[in-house]
């Protein structure tokens, strides 16, 4: 796995904090597995909207919690665009 996709990932993510667990000083590796899955996703995604469908169920999956499909979007979006 590329270094720079991970990191790009990772920033992106760990600003967004779906969980908001790293504003409750949980580790700051704490959502790494996902985005791991995130990151080996990306040589297949076609599209913004693709990428989000994908965050939106590796986080529900995740967290047990259904995401909000606009912040899924929006993070799809600046994920695809950094890259």
């Amino acid at each position: 796995m590329a270094k720079k996709p991970f990191k790009i990932v990772k920033k992106i993510v760990d600003e967004w904090d779906p969980m908001k667990l790293l504003a409750m000083e949980c580790p700051e590796d704490e959502y790494h597995p996902e985005i791991e899955k995130i990151t080996a996703l990306l040589p297949e995604v076609k599209n913004v909207e693709e990428l989000a469908d994908k965050i939106n169920q590796i986080f529900t999956f995740a967290f047990d919690k259904t995401m909000i499909h606009e912040e899924c979007m929006k993070v799809a979006e600046r994920i695809l665009k950094s890259l």
